[in-house]
């Protein structure tokens, strides 16, 4: 439950309360499943992001991150990054309770910005870092690719379905997509209207397509492949 300190999980057909996950002291930001299903991690405006068994309700982990605003598995759940508010993120080991790395990144607008995304192996992140985006390898977290070229911050950013690309919009009106391999530009996306800033960038599932979305609220459709600009 958004903007209280007790999480639940409720059926999704019925909306019938099936489980509490008790334990933070301020209001719970966000609230996610791994993708097996069996764990939830939340975090918390007590400073801190949690992970719970969604079968008996306990507490399996709890890490401190001050301003922690929103957190993310990886595709296989050995991974966990957690957003903070100020603009901090942090990479942990779930199954050693360990830190493995610190980056910044921009300073969120709200909270459920994309501001991170894992590719499709687990391997890497990337991240909208504090000046460029950025990827950095998931077990050590060291940079790997740094992607230039917007004019300023990056606001969202999200790899293909397939891993080979990556989408970046940006408050310069334009999104890009880049191709993860090489760190280079493949298309840039001019924003029809070309004072508005880019909030957002997403691909199709099949990959085929990019949606991007501005502050007021436009929304123009992509062909990702060849940049070309289907509807808006």
């Amino acid at each position: 439950t958004w903007g209280d300190e007790t999480a639940q999980l409720l059926d999704a057909f019925t909306g019938k309360l099936q489980r509490e996950f008790l334990g933070h002291t301020n209001d719970i930001l966000d609230a996610v499943f791994r993708a097996d299903g069996r764990v939830v991690s939340t975090a918390s405006a007590d400073d801190s992001v949690r992970l719970w068994d969604v079968v008996t309700g306990h507490e399996e982990r709890r890490w401190q991150h001050p301003g922690a605003m929103s957190a993310r598995f990886g595709t296989d759940g050995s991974r966990l990054l957690s957003l903070s508010a100020g603009g901090g993120a942090l990479l942990w080991d779930v199954a050693t309770r360990t830190h493995i790395a610190e980056m910044t990144t921009i300073e969120p607008l709200y909270f459920s910005e994309p501001l991170a995304s894992f590719h499709p192996d687990g391997s890497r992140i990337a991240l909208c870092g504090a000046r460029d985006p950025i990827v950095i390898d998931a077990t050590t977290g060291t940079i790997v690719l740094e992607l230039k070229g917007h004019a300023r911050q990056a606001r969202s950013i999200q790899f293909s379905p397939d891993g080979n690309l990556l989408v970046t919009s940006s408050g310069d009106s334009t999104a890009r997509i880049w191709r993860v391999a090489t760190g280079q530009c493949e298309q840039t996306l001019n924003h029809p209207i070309g004072d508005s800033e880019l909030q957002e960038a997403r691909f199709s599932p099949d990959g085929a397509w990019v949606a991007t979305r501005d502050n007021r609220a436009t929304l123009v459709l992509w062909n990702a492949a060849s940049g070309q600009k289907v509807a808006h």
